[in-house]
């Protein structure tokens, strides 16, 4: 009797036993548990998690030192429409979600794995550079948390071109560009947060933090000549 209790048991679904509905999986990495909607996860998204990982301890591990030890929770839905109309609630214009309090990214599944490993790792530096501030009462500054996302999210900190934020930058016109005041006033999670998005307001979010992407990785280019 307890060998068919226990045979029971071990069959139902990680996720249900933790009371999610019947629709997820799961499925485990040393620093992640990965909640998914889709029967299997995208070839090579789970290796792609831990080198993300890596990365995201090496540049970020001072802010969030609660990394090291706690895995962070990925919702993985299916598709869009899933991810929209889930439990987060995020905005229609968003593609990922960070949820500090339950140390977490929400997502779609996305056809191609490498923008899925691009958009987790950039909402996962959200969650762990805010965390650092939130222990304060405190928000970041937003141009440096959406700069340093988007430093994480590219391959290559030499590409700034192949961030959706620099693309809608570019299509701004200049003479649209905003005054010191503005471009320090405008928060993604405020300013973008419905339906209607003014493209100007997506230009000055793209702008501050492509702005600090160029600052950032020109410091840490050595200057010719230099030796270093």
């Amino acid at each position: 009797m307890r060998g068919a209790l226990l045979a029971v048991l071990l069959a139902v679904p990680a996720a249900a036993r933790d009371g999610q509905s019947w629709d997820w999986r799961q499925s485990q990495t040393p620093h992640f548990v990965i909640n998914h909607q889709t029967s299997w996860l995208p070839a090579g998204f789970t290796m792609g998690t831990e080198r993300a990982h890596s990365r995201l301890r090496m540049d970020l591990g001072m802010f969030s030192p609660w990394m090291a030890k706690d895995k962070i929770n990925l919702y993985i839905y299916a598709d869009q429409e899933s991810y929209l109309g889930g439990e987060f609630g995020p905005p229609k214009w968003s593609n990922g979600l960070a949820i500090y309090d339950r140390k977490a990214v929400a997502m779609p599944t996305m056809k191609d794995p490498r923008k899925m490993l691009s958009v987790m790792a950039h909402e996962a530096t959200h969650l762990l550079f805010n965390s650092y501030w939130q222990e304060a009462h405190r928000e970041p500054p937003s141009w440096i948390n959406e700069g340093l996302a988007m430093l994480e999210e590219a391959e290559s900190p030499d590409r700034p071109e192949t961030s959706v934020w620099y693309q809608q930058m570019t299509m701004i016109e200049p003479r649209k560009f905003p005054d010191l005041e503005t471009f320090f006033g405008v928060t993604p999670t405020k300013d973008l947060h419905n339906d209607h998005v003014d493209d100007a307001v997506v230009g000055k979010t793209g702008l501050k933090a492509t702005s600090f992407k160029s600052f950032s990785t020109g410091f840490a280019k050595p200057k010719p000549g230099s030796g270093e």
